[in-house]
């Protein structure tokens, strides 16, 4: 079975203090890979605990690493998120990078 990846270039929004990342994920899985991986962890950690803000409070989060929806919502509020499907996860990334699921 082929896995589905989704490469997300993450650009931070000029109000945000995040870092430019470049994440790896599956939705099926909930697995992120890549660059600043920890930091984007600890801000779905962070969203899940103190909610969302604005216009999308009105999201419920359950869970952020296997829902698009939910992921996109809590990114959003950072960055811009360029998203682009992917067959596979550079093999240098699943070397040196932490997973998270």
């Amino acid at each position: 079975m082929v896995q589905t990846w989704i490469r997300m270039e993450l650009v931070p929004l000029p109000t945000s203090e995040q870092p430019a990342a470049l994440l790896y994920w599956n939705p099926d899985s909930g697995e992120l890979v890549g660059d600043e991986v920890a930091s984007v962890r600890q801000l779905i950690s962070d969203t899940l605990v103190q909610g969302l803000t604005g216009d999308l409070a009105r999201v419920e989060l359950s869970d952020p690493y296997r829902k698009p929806t939910e992921l996109a919502a809590v990114l959003s509020q950072h960055y811009l998120v360029i998203p682009e499907p992917v067959t596979d996860v550079p093999v240098f990334l699943t070397e040196s990078s932490t997973t998270v699921n």
